[in-house]
């Protein structure tokens, strides 16, 4: 349908209309199709911002297509798809797209720095894409930029942008990195609410453990549990949690229940950290010697062992 409207005469003269071909010819990876949109969009606008970012996503995955063995042309590709956006980026300033597409591909690059410079500036200009704003708040917090990150967040509350779990979480990770439990409780608690994943869940009540509400934690642990009862992750932090609190009665029931409930390949490795919290240290050696006799080329397990 959208190639009728687009060879209509009402489509001749309508770049809107290319670049949706242009966009589904992106989805399935057509770079002749999209070469072709992109002709009708210059044929309209001329060299114009719009050809010019649709060059650049063009020319950024015909080099992603690239072998390994052409790396140069690879390079020069994305270097001229970089150089396009930059005149895209002078003719549309305030096209929160262009630095975005920018970080993007600097990202791919490794050049963190770079790329999130372009991140910033996206969101600066209003980009509220999830995964930019999650990628840009990782990449911060990766580098020790707490503070930045911390201006993110603030900026983006006060925009009252929805933040996804994704965001939440690492937003929570910065508030905890400036010291504020009671701000990074404060998003994930919001996020968790309308997630149904158990690593949201387990990390809001890790989040109530350090805001000193040992009920609520309890609470959202067996939320986590309850997702799936034989992922490991949840009852060992559950352990945890109890044993710090010296509920060590409360943590035994925990481990009954956890050692009939965990996955075969993952309970003996889950119930020696719980006897570890539980400070019985004999019985947590026979476990984690159990562990590696399962997993003997497991480099994490031989990691847990060296360091029990």
């Amino acid at each position: 349908y959208a190639q009728l409207v687009a060879d209509s005469e009402i489509g001749k003269s309508n770049p809107a209309i290319h670049l949706l071909l242009f966009d589904l010819a992106l989805q399935s990876g057509e770079l002749a199709t999209m070469g072709k949109s992109l002709e009708q969009v210059r044929t309209i606008e001329g060299r114009g911002p719009l050809w010019k970012v649709g060059e650049a996503v063009r020319l950024t995955i015909q080099a992603d297509g690239l072998p390994e063995s052409q790396l140069a042309e690879r390079e020069a590709l994305n270097a001229q798809a970089i150089n396009i956006l930059a005149e895209a980026a002078v003719e549309r300033p305030a096209w929160a797209r262009i630095p975005s597409l920018k970080g993007e591909m600097f990202d791919r690059q490794g050049r963190k720095e770079l790329a999130i410079a372009e991140y910033l500036k996206a969101i600066n200009l209003g980009e509220q894409s999830p995964s930019l704003i999650s990628r840009a708040l990782f990449l911060l917090f990766e580098q020790g930029r707490y503070g930045e990150a911390d201006q993110v967040v603030e900026k983006l509350q006060k925009q009252e942008t929805p933040f996804s779990t994704d965001v939440a979480r690492v937003a929570s990770e910065v508030s905890l990195k400036l010291d504020n439990p009671e701000r990074a409780l404060s998003l994930m608690k919001e996020s968790a609410a309308q997630s149904d994943k158990q690593e949201d869940h387990t990390v809001l009540a890790q989040l109530y453990g350090i805001n000193n509400n040992p009920v609520e934690a309890v609470k959202e642990f067996r939320t986590a549990i309850a997702i799936d009862p034989a992922a490991p992750g949840p009852w060992v932090s559950l352990v945890q949690m109890l044993c710090r609190a010296e509920k060590l009665d409360e943590a035994r029931a925990v481990i009954e229940e956890a050692q009939a409930a965990i996955g075969t390949g993952d309970s003996a490795n889950a119930l020696a950290q719980c006897y570890e919290a539980l400070k019985e240290f004999e019985v947590a050696q026979e476990r984690y010697e159990q562990a590696l006799a399962e997993r003997p080329d497991d480099p994490a397990q031989l990691r847990r062992n060296a360091q029990f």
